[in-house]
């Protein structure tokens, strides 16, 4: 089997995953937002908590790519949206850490789905034929 397949169909499961993974907590907040006594459309302040994660992420997470490696840094970004929903699953319990479970779980899955564009796009980079290229 050719590498640039293997490297295709790995970074198209790694870029599904980060999809489900920054959607799922948006699409399953009508249900969450009872438990935690808030209105549904609380769930912007999930959103706006992502996506300041995901500035500061895609900002520095070049300088990782280059030290550490594009699939260390796309093993590591599945470790934290896992750790994250994880963490957001807590967030039917007490008021006060239900919303910090949250949070914490926003700014983890952030940073796992955020860094893995870049990392994607370095490992197709090094695989794929120049002809490929843009």
């Amino acid at each position: 089997m050719p590498l640039l397949f293997v490297a295709v169909i790995a970074m198209l499961v790694q870029q599904t995953m980060a999809t489900v993974s920054k959607t799922v907590i948006p699409v399953l907040f009508p249900v969450i937002a009872p438990e935690l006594g808030v209105p549904s459309e609380s769930v912007l302040g999930f959103t706006w908590i992502f996506a300041c994660a995901g500035m500061f992420v895609m900002a520095g997470c070049g300088t990782f790519i280059i030290r550490y490696g594009a699939i260390r840094i796309s093993q590591v970004g599945g470790i934290l949206m896992a750790a994250g929903l994880g963490l957001a699953a807590l967030a039917g319990l007490d008021q006060p850490i239900g919303f910090a479970a949250l949070a914490l779980g926003a700014v983890l899955v952030s940073a796992g789905s955020t860094s893995s564009t870049p990392a994607s796009s370095d490992i197709l980079a090094r695989y794929s034929p120049v002809k490929f290229a843009p």
